[in-house]
């Protein structure tokens, strides 16, 4: 499986990019006993209830105008069909860190993982 770039396409500097997976004990714990990285459904991250969905500036690419009860109707459909995707969407969050907050450290977890993104993307490979 590839991995896909995120909407902003942002790109890691080469393989060889150290890549950062922040988990809170229980996570941690899990990895440690399993030895598998943990998907969350898009549908379910506490942090995000926006995760899987499009941001608001691809909507007017649906040329549908909110003012006519049609295109209100599509638009409508269109983003509950959108929600109920998120439901068959899992995710490993990973993060380039390259620059350092407390809020990454308060919001994601106290611990740290780093790696390469050649680790990561061979660990899906052997799967």
């Amino acid at each position: 499986m590839p991995v896909q770039l995120f909407t902003d396409g942002i790109e890691p500097a080469g393989q060889d990019a150290p890549v950062w997976r922040f988990l809170d004990m229980e996570r941690f714990k899990d990895l440690f006993t399993t030895s598998e990285l943990y998907f969350n459904r898009a549908d379910r991250f506490p942090q995000d209830d926006q995760e899987g969905l499009a941001p608001e500036d691809y909507l007017p690419i649906l040329r549908l105008n909110w003012y006519e009860l049609n295109d209100a109707m599509k638009l409508n459909e269109a983003i509950a069909f959108l929600r109920q995707q998120r439901e068959s969407f899992y995710i490993s969050c990973w993060h380039l860190f390259q620059g350092e907050s407390g809020e990454l450290w308060t919001k994601f977890g106290p611990i740290a993982i780093c790696t390469t993104l050649r680790t990561v993307e061979d660990s899906f490979r052997q799967a």
